[in-house]
């Protein structure tokens, strides 16, 4: 996707737990089984953690006893201060109100109206549920490939970063094998020349935040 289709996406009038399995994806690089089973225990008020400053990255450690991750694999993913603001303000909420419709025995931060972990199923209906409203094609996967091409875009442009770009997103992303990441370089070659030049917004910034973190 292209900057301004995440745009589109993130300014769309959507059910709350929609919006937060939309930026999970697009802003962490999670699977669509990794978001939908993202764990309530993993969120807190980064208000009140110490150490944290506003706007920086969080990192958050996966383990899949807690949740569902390709392969088993953990890892550590790079979490937006205003995302874990927001899915903290969630958690207080919306999701108490849909808690108390369900079991409670879910784990997940994220629930269906009925109190419910999402499905697979019900994922793929989100996305076209966005695709209907933006007019465009969206699926779960662009958004995992949307944040690999752009973080590795923003790495590979700030001078901070002295470390390895591929490698700190073949880490994110959890990729066992550093050539797949390799295709988000192809991607990046791929991206037109005025997409780059205006690639200094809020939301760039969002992926820029990462490098100035991880020195």
């Amino acid at each position: 996707m292209t900057k301004d289709q995440v745009k589109v996406c993130f300014a769309l009038d959507a059910d709350p737990s929609h919006q937060i399995l939309f930026h999970l994806m697009v802003r962490t690089g999670l699977r669509s089984c990794e978001a939908r089973s993202f764990p309530l225990k993993y969120v807190f008020n980064p208000r009140l953690k110490n150490g944290l400053r506003r706007g920086q990255m969080i990192s958050v450690a996966l383990e899949p006893s807690d949740m569902q991750i390709k392969y088993d694999r953990p890892r550590i993913i790079d979490v937006p201060w205003s995302l874990m603001e927001d899915m903290w303000s969630y958690s207080l909420h919306q999701r108490e109100m849909r808690n108390s419709r369900g079991n409670g025995s879910v784990t997940a931060l994220l629930l269906t109206n009925k109190g419910r972990q999402y499905s697979k199923d019900a994922v793929v209906d989100i996305m076209k549920s966005y695709e209907r409203k933006c007019g465009f094609y969206v699926r779960a996967h662009m958004l995992r490939h949307t944040y690999g091409t752009y973080t590795l875009l923003a790495l590979r442009k700030t001078k901070e970063f002295e470390g390895e770009p591929l490698m700190y997103v073949r880490d994110r992303l959890g990729h066992s094998d550093v050539q797949t990441t390799m295709i988000y370089l192809h991607l990046i070659n791929q991206l037109e020349a005025q997409s780059v030049l205006a690639y200094e917004d809020e939301i760039d910034m969002m992926f820029m935040a990462a490098s100035m973190n991880h020195d």
